[in-house]
C-alpha cells in the first residue's frame, strides 16, 4: 500500500521500504508413510497379469524414484536385470542409469517372463499390448489409493517424493540422489531432506 502511495506521489518516502516481506510458506510435498505403502502395494491382484503389472509399476516408482513419463518410456532393452539398472531418458532427453534393488529385479523379471503380453517395445504395456501412458498410470494409482482408503495424495509423483525421502533417511546422500532423480539443480534435491 505504501509503495502504491509513494509511486502515485501521495507521500514522499515509503516508511516501510526497509521492512522485508515474510517468506510464503512452502507447501509440504506429500509422502506415503510405511503403513500407507503396505496398503497400496497390497491392493493389486497379483495373480492376474494386469494386477501384477500394476504392483510392479508401483514398486518401480518406489524403488527408483523415476518420473511417470520415464516409466512409460522404458523399453524392454532399457531394463538391464543382469546388471541391476534401468536406462532412463529424462527431461531434455538426458540419459541416466538408475540402480534397482534385488526385490524389484525379481519382480521385473517375473513380470517380463510371466505377465507381460506380446506387443510393442515398451516395457510396461496394456493387456492388449499397447504402451501405457502417463495419465493411465496416474489413474491406476489413484484407484488403488481410493480402494485402500489412503488420504495422502496418491500419484506417481508421491511415489517419487517418498522414494527420495526414504533414500535419504536410510543414509543416502543428496549428490547421489540428485543423479538418481535426474535433477540438474541440487536445490531441487535438497527439498527432500527437510520432509
Amino acid at each position: 500500500f505504501f509503495s502504491f502511495l509513494e509511486r502515485e506521489g501521495f507521500i514522499a518516502n515509503n516508511p516501510v521500504k526497509k521492512v522485508k516481506l515474510p517468506k510464503t510458506p512452502k507447501r509440504n510435498m506429500p509422502v506415503f508413510n510405511e503403513r500407507e505403502l503396505q496398503k497400496l502395494l497390497a491392493q493389486p491382484n497379483k495373480s492376474s497379469s494386469v494386477g501384477y503389472r500394476d504392483y510392479v509399476i508401483m514398486l518401480t516408482l518406489l524403488d527408483t524414484g523415476i518420473r511417470v513419463s520415464e516409466l512409460c518410456g522404458l523399453k524392454v532393452s532399457d531394463v538391464d536385470l543382469s546388471n541391476g539398472y534401468l536406462k532412463v531418458f529424462g527431461k531434455g532427453a538426458k540419459e541416466r542409469l538408475v540402480p534397482i534393488g534385488v526385490k524389484l529385479t525379481k519382480a521385473l523379471l517375473k513380470y517380463r517372463l510371466n505377465h507381460r503380453p506380446e506387443g510393442c517395445d515398451n516395457f510396461f504395456i496394456t493387456h492388449d499390448g499397447r504402451p501405457l501412458v502417463d495419465r493411465r498410470v496416474q489413474d491406476i494409482i489413484e484407484s488403488y489409493g481410493e480402494k485402500a482408503g489412503i488420504k495422502t495424495r496418491c500419484s506417481p509423483h508421491t511415489f517419487r517424493a517418498t522414494s527420495a525421502v526414504l533414500y535419504l533417511r536410510n543414509g543416502g546422500d543428496t549428490f547421489t540422489l540428485q543423479k538418481k532423480l535426474g535433477h540438474s539443480d541440487l536445490a531441487m534435491t535438497r527439498r527432500y531432506s527437510v520432509i
